[in-house]
């Protein structure tokens, strides 16, 4: 029974770390883009800064996708 109670809570932490990491890597892949158009918009056009659109669609994508997952999941049938 111990063991079982083991096995089942590094279960449950192997899957809230790789949540956490998911998080870290989008968060990362976010800025570099940003960055990269930062820099495109800047040599492109410095007078507007369309930049902020894709931000905010990216941003709002990230919010969403990081609060779905404290979503309890329906495992009704």
């Amino acid at each position: 029974m111990l063991i079982k109670t083991i096995i089942v809570a590094y279960i449950i932490w192997r899957i809230k770390m790789s949540s956490t990491i998911t998080l870290g890597k989008k968060i990362k892949t976010y800025l570099l883009i940003l960055t990269l158009l930062t820099v495109i918009n800047l040599l492109t056009s410095p007078s507007y800064m369309w930049v902020v659109w894709p931000a905010l669609g990216m941003g709002i994508g990230l919010v969403v996708n990081t609060l779905s997952w404290n979503k309890p999941k329906n495992t009704s049938s």
